[in-house]
């Protein structure tokens, strides 16, 4: 990074990415280092926005990530982007209250993922002990068209 300017923040509690977008009136690249949920955060807040964002996978399954990067690392994704001019992608409201940008699940797929982080084991393998611990107990629920 060196001869770029540019500043690292933490989101630290619940609405911070929102304030620290807001911070930033001007035309900004963000880079979002965490997983699918966190970059879900931030997607929140720069839909509608002139804002770019990158994301970086450091989470769990990193579904965007792996969907638009292959299977690049997050140091080549950084240095890839850093003079890359920003794409727009689509982004999908739902219920009119939540974006998302790859995937809208919903039904076991979707406790998987909500409750993926409550399995204390190895990180490559807490999707499976997810899938082990909620497959008995999901109980189907009813959906309208």
């Amino acid at each position: 990074m060196e001869g770029r300017d540019y500043e690292i923040y933490f989101s630290e509690y619940k609405g911070h990415v929102k304030e620290i977008v807001k911070n930033h009136p001007k035309k900004t690249r963000f880079y979002s280092v965490g997983g699918d949920g966190f970059f879900n955060q931030v997607i929140q807040n720069l839909v509608h926005t002139n804002h770019g964002v990158v994301c970086l996978p450091f989470g769990t399954g990193n579904d965007f990530s792996r969907a638009i990067h292959r299977q690049m690392s997050p140091e080549a994704i950084l240095k890839a982007t850093l003079d890359q001019p920003a794409i727009p992608i689509d982004t999908i409201l739902v219920n009119d209250e939540r974006y998302c940008v790859n995937v809208g699940c919903f039904g076991l797929d979707a406790l998987m993922a909500n409750t993926v982080h409550d399995v204390k084991t190895l990180k490559s393998a807490a999707y499976v002990a997810s899938i082990l611990r909620n497959i008995s107990r999901y109980k189907f629920a009813k959906v309208k068209e």
